[in-house]
């Protein structure tokens, strides 16, 4: 695997969501801003499957027009466990 990126995501957005951003305006840099949220692929049943879907919309707007995300975990390593704490926080002695 040395040659694929160590994340890869395919992210669907329609025109509306598009029109959106237009509406809600660039921030302070001139930029507009689209969010994308991931859950673990519960669903997944083999490798070429994503290890993570979700969706995509306006920062900001809740009831809005939303796309659709995949994202595949090419690290080799697996998804952490839904609620499962970050080793990180432990102390290691």
């Amino acid at each position: 695997m040395a040659n694929q990126p160590i994340y890869k995501a395919d992210i669907q957005i329609p025109a509306d969501v598009f029109k959106e951003a237009k509406e809600a305006g660039p921030n302070d840099k001139g930029l507009y801003t689209i969010t994308a949220s991931f859950w673990n692929n519960d669903r997944r049943q083999n490798e070429r499957q994503p290890n993570y879907t979700g969706q995509v919309q306006v920062k900001g707007k809740r009831d809005g027009a939303k796309g659709y995300c995949s994202m595949w975990d090419n690290s080799g390593g697996t998804p952490a466990a839904v609620g499962a704490s970050s080793a990180s926080s432990e102390v290691p002695f």
